[in-house]
């Protein structure tokens, strides 16, 4: 961000603001139920977006002016990058894309904070889904469906948790290779379909403290992504013997 305030002010006041209005609850702003962005959510997805790399320290390197594929830094390049940098910003603070897309994992069910085990595959998927929209020019509700999907099952398996800045940027320069929106669907398409062949049971899953990583076990033989469903906000689930009473005389139970 010092570099953003030396070179482009009024571009690291526009993050900011859509950073802090994602706190606030409001009308036509960036406030969701999700997620709480950050500088570093938005530095993430535009570096991703613009210039398929995905770790945080290339931001850096890129405001410097440096050529990510000679290794030369110049004021040239610098004001290349910061146009490139600026455009994939302005796509990502694009209210109509933040919207649509919170929007499309509504359809999936997602209402909650609770429901996110990782903030980092949220701000992935939407890299994801900006790229599907404008490079691969997608319709809408085809990018919606892909993106339900691949939130879901990165979401239960905890797909960006760990290494995640090395296995989001392994994406983006596969993703970069591909030419057509059909290849895009159906890199996607493989990569739901590992883990559903060998996730069996919630215990295997990497544990995040709070986030009932069992909640998303629906079932990978359905299809939860076609119609929306819904779970309480932050509902704590009792075990079954303290919700029933039973009672001497009876073998019937009684909720409490």
């Amino acid at each position: 961000m010092t570099l953003l305030s030396v070179y482009e002010p009024e571009m690291r006041s526009r993050i900011e603001k859509f950073c802090a209005d994602s706190h606030v609850p409001a009308n036509g702003t960036s406030y969701n139920h999700l997620i709480k962005t950050s500088a570093t959510h938005i530095i993430r997805a535009a570096v991703g977006l613009g210039f398929k790399r995905g770790r945080l320290r290339y931001a850096y390197q890129i405001l410097r002016g440096k050529d990510l594929k000679t290794g030369e830094t110049s004021p040239e390049t610098r004001a290349e990058n910061f146009e490139k940098f600026g455009k994939a910003v302005d796509c990502v603070l694009d209210l109509n894309n933040w919207k649509a897309f919170l929007n499309t994992l509504g359809e999936a069910g997602y209402i909650s904070s609770s429901q996110i085990t990782s903030e980092n595959a949220l701000i992935f998927n939407y890299a994801f889904y900006l790229i599907g929209r404008y490079e691969f020019k997608m319709e809408p509700l085809a990018i919606k469906k892909l993106v339900r999907r691949w939130f879901y099952a990165s979401n239960l398996t905890a797909f960006y948790v760990g290494s995640f800045e090395s296995d989001f940027e392994k994406q983006l320069n596969e993703v970069s290779e591909l030419k057509t929106a059909e290849e895009f669907i159906a890199y996607f398409d493989r990569s739901i379909a590992a883990p559903c062949q060998t996730t069996s049971t919630p215990t295997k899953l990497p544990a995040q403290a709070g986030k009932a990583l069992w909640l998303h076990k629906l079932s990978w033989d359905t299809k939860p992504f076609s119609a929306p469903c819904r779970f309480r906000n932050s509902y704590p689930m009792e075990p079954l013997a303290q919700r029933r009473q039973w009672t001497s005389t009876t073998s019937s139970p009684t909720t409490i």
